[in-house]
């Protein structure tokens, strides 16, 4: 497996072939007014994708232009069933994953647990299973309040569960 944090949120996963995503970000122009010039280089995702998991459609998190241009065309987006239609609308196969229920996707074992932002909106945290090792990506959470369903320190920025959980298995960039 390797593991790699891209731009802003996004983070990128490889095992047995396949590519994952989440939380894309590639085009920073229409957040610009919000966030500023990315302060540190931008690492891009790879150029072919066999599936993107999306958290939210806030659009620092869900970036349709740089899907468009990396998904294969069978690739599918995986979401939350309440924004699924809109993923649907912009072009892409979606498929929408239901909270705790765990999902096969190529090498991958996704499922999605629930999350809300600081300012109440609802989005969905990933969990995502390969070859013996588990990543928990959280979107632009910041309190979970479901932390009693997955046990003690459970929530953790993605970050730090790279140095904590995997340092020898996953390669940063």
């Amino acid at each position: 497996m390797r593991i790699v944090r891209l731009f802003w949120a996004g983070v990128q996963i490889e095992s047995e072939g396949a590519t994952l995503v989440i939380d894309l970000l590639e085009h920073t122009a229409p957040i610009r007014s919000l966030m500023g010039d990315p302060r540190l280089p931008m690492v891009f995702g790879q150029e072919f994708l066999d599936f993107a998991l999306v958290t939210h459609l806030h659009p620092d998190h869900y970036d349709p232009d740089a899907l468009r241009g990396k998904l294969q065309p069978e690739a599918k987006v995986l979401c939350d069933p309440v924004i699924a239609a809109k993923i649907a609308r912009d072009g892409f196969t979606v498929m929408g994953v239901a909270l705790y229920e765990p999902t096969s996707v190529g090498p991958f074992t996704v499922t999605a647990l629930p999350a809300v932002d600081g300012l109440g909106d609802q989005q969905v945290s990933f969990l995502v299973e390969a070859e013996d090792i588990k990543l928990m990506h959280f979107g632009d959470t910041l309190w979970h309040g479901h932390g009693g369903r997955f046990g003690p320190g459970a929530v953790r920025r993605t970050s730090h569960f790279f140095r904590s959980t995997a340092p020898s298995r996953s390669s940063r960039t």
